[in-house]
């Protein structure tokens, strides 16, 4: 190990691990100023927070105080993150406010969003998409409504609901076209190619990402090529070739402040399966006191499915349970079905068969659901080692209705126009039609006269999903 805890191996050829490896230190007056950009001046003022900077060197060496050099506790380096997170608390205050959405708090969308971000709070960023985004259509706040967009639909990515950030990237886009106001269609593009990445695929998401790349360094946009080169870990992570997904992941680490993290697990995950385990055990050691002091199911997901990785025999199931207890209470599926992958995969190598059957098929049937088909390519060359065979659905099964499909599907079987439920559901009257004609097809109806016969029938089974 080199000085500062930082592996002397890694890659060849690829990024390293070095001092202070995940890029910039975040100091106390960097959270001052997000939290003033939302104009919510804090009234906290940690003094750990006030007189350290957060770095990832010093987290790897606790050195979190003024003992330098002297180890400490687990609970320990989770004290300057704790008054990070309550910084940040006090500017995603606004999603949680009752309506209306205070003025002064929509002209700082981006801030907010980046907050709830930094918190791993996926419940604060569904809130920015169920009711800030309906507000601002109904408010006509176009100049806002472009960027919420961009939000929501990398919401919806993360969720798994691609069908939903399809249509609102195809609302989007047309949005930005009419308006003439087109500053946000590569954040657009960019939303696209995450979608594309966790789908596997490879196709599309290759040269999309050549180009973004090529545009955003162009720029000088380092934010938007780290989020460029962490899809494209993802990418990788699904196609099962871990040493380009640790290469991407570390790239994507080097290039963020610490408070973001948004790699790490798929650090872990590659670093644990191509034999970079003292690269793997630094971000997870830098991420740890993050995590804790963020608390939220999702980062303390993220946090034990890593652990368990990294974990012997002994300890690892353990971790494993916890992080699927976590992240069931999480709005993220692709997390959570990557937990039972994990699982499952660590399971078939105990040779508990049975067990690892159960995990793998869970795997397996939620990234099947959702259209993840390079993860669920993955759970299902695991289950085929177990000794079962698993298929993808047929052409031929029918299809569910999103939530979203069931809901505009019944206003349409009532006789409502188009424009009718876009204005009941704030949303535009393309997005409707967009979701009818995928309605259509999954009904196999050509009309809404049949729609109405049709979906009666189709409710009674509970066809749809959440």
């Amino acid at each position: 190990m080199r000085a500062g805890g930082a592996p002397a191996g890694g890659l060849a050829g690829g990024p390293q691990l070095t001092a202070g490896p995940f890029g910039e230190r975040l100091h106390a007056d960097r959270v001052e100023h997000l939290v003033r950009g939302a104009q919510l001046r804090p009234r906290v003022d940690p003094p750990a927070l006030a007189a350290q900077p957060l770095a990832v060197e010093q987290v790897r060496a606790g050195q979190l105080g003024p003992e330098a050099g002297a180890a400490q506790p687990a609970d320990r380096l989770a004290i300057p993150a704790l008054g990070v997170r309550a910084l940040l608390h006090r500017a995603i205050a606004p999603l949680a406010a009752d309506p209306p959405i205070p003025d002064d708090a929509l002209l700082h969308l981006m801030p907010i969003a980046m907050a709830a971000g930094m918190l791993y709070d996926d419940s604060a960023r569904y809130q920015m998409e169920k009711r800030w985004v309906a507000e601002l259509r109904d408010r006509g706040a176009i100049a806002v409504l472009l960027p919420a967009l961009g939000i929501q639909m990398s919401v919806q990515v993360e969720e798994g609901r691609f069908a939903d950030a399809e249509a609102m990237l195809a609302e989007a886009r047309g949005l930005s076209e009419a308006t003439g106001h087109r500053a946000y269609l590569s954040a657009y593009a960019r939303a696209e190619l995450w979608a594309l990445a966790l789908r596997g695929r490879e196709a599309d998401a290759r040269p999309l990402a050549a180009r973004l790349l090529r545009e955003f360094a162009g720029r000088g946009n380092g934010y938007e090529v780290m989020r460029v080169q962490g899809a494209l870990a993802m990418l990788e992570l699904g196609l099962g070739n871990y040493g380009a997904a640790l290469r991407q992941a570390l790239e994507a680490l080097q290039r963020q402040n610490v408070v973001g993290f948004r790699q790490v697990a798929e650090v872990v995950e590659a670093g644990t399966r191509c034999g970079e385990r003292e690269t793997a055990t630094a971000a997870l050691e830098a991420f740890a006191p993050w995590a804790l002091a963020s608390g939220t199911g999702l980062a303390l997901g993220l946090l034990a499915r890593s652990r368990a990785l990294l974990a012997d025999d002994g300890q690892a199931e353990a971790e494993y349970r916890l992080a699927i207890d976590h992240l069931q209470r999480c709005r993220l599926v692709p997390e959570l079905a990557r937990a039972h992958q994990v699982y499952g995969e660590w399971l078939r190598r105990q040779r508990r068969r049975r067990d690892a059957r159960d995990q793998l098929r869970c795997a397996f049937e939620m990234f099947d659901e959702i259209g993840m088909t390079a993860f669920a390519g993955r759970a299902r060359a695991e289950l085929r080692a177990t000794g079962e065979r698993a298929s993808p659905r047929s052409p031929g099964t029918p299809e569910v209705l999103t939530a979203q499909e069931a809901q505009i599907a019944r206003l349409a079987a009532e006789r409502l126009s188009n424009r009718e439920i876009a204005g009941r559901l704030f949303i535009s009257a393309s997005t409707v039609e967009y979701h009818l004609r995928k309605v259509f097809r999954k009904l196999d109806v050509t009309s809404r006269v049949q729609l109405a016969r049709t979906f009666a029938n189709h409710q009674q089974t509970s066809a749809w999903q959440d």
